[in-house]
């Protein structure tokens, strides 16, 4: 009930406790015949506040308090494990890295030369997109009240287009415009959090440009 190990002859435990804001999980227990697990989970404090009691669906969902967890395997049979049985409940088991923030958006706002600036309103691409290289579409129904703007940059990086806050999928951008940049915010310029940025990434398309450019008309 403290977390602490105890031993046991017919029960295994992960190793480790995983955070929550870290680490997810799910379970296949077809990879063990007659196999199941439980999840306890942790305060900030270290006290166990869930016991999931024996599953054998995929995952198993922790309250927004849980901060940390640890897994448990058994045999229906509550037979007496090995280190052989230790192997198998490990293939049973997938842990995968909770993405906190977005690698394509980040906070912040651009400046008139290209340059980031700190804003707490505003999220940004990353990096410029060259035009040759790479289109855009954007979903803005995705993220309920969000708006994004294109700065369009000749090929010397100066700002020559700034389009202004927009909800249609795309925008043109004139034949002058060499790279872009793309922010977005709320309508009601909330201040932003990494997961916003998460929000907005899963609004916006980057398309190769030479998907344009897959046909030609032949040579008469």
């Amino acid at each position: 009930a403290d977390g602490k190990n105890v031993a046991a002859t017919n029960r295994a435990r992960t190793v480790v406790s995983y955070k929550t804001s870290e680490k997810t999980f799910s379970v296949d227990v077809s990879k063990a015949t007659g196999s199941r697990y439980a999840v306890l989970g942790f305060d900030a404090g270290g006290k166990k506040i869930v016991d999931s009691g024996w599953q054998t669906g995929k995952t198993y969902a922790l309250g927004k308090d849980v901060a940390s967890y640890r897994l448990l395997f058994s045999y229906s049979d509550n037979r007496n494990l090995s280190s052989a049985d230790t192997l198998k409940f490990e293939n049973c088991l997938t842990l995968s890295t909770v993405q906190n923030s977005s690698s394509v958006i980040e906070v912040g706002t651009v400046g008139a030369d290209g340059k980031n600036v700190a804003a707490t309103n505003r999220a940004r691409t990353v990096v410029s997109y060259k035009t040759s290289e790479k289109t855009f579409s954007v979903d803005v129904s995705k993220a309920t009240g969000s708006r994004y703007a294109v700065l369009g940059f000749d090929a010397s990086g100066k700002k020559i287009v700034d389009s202004g806050w927009q909800t249609g999928k795309t925008y043109t951008l004139g034949k002058d415009v060499a790279s872009y940049r793309l922010l977005f915010s709320y309508s009601d310029n909330r201040s932003l959090s990494s997961a916003d940025t998460l929000v907005f990434e899963k609004c916006l398309s980057i398309i190769p440009a030479s998907a344009r450019d897959d046909w030609e008309l032949p040579i008469m």
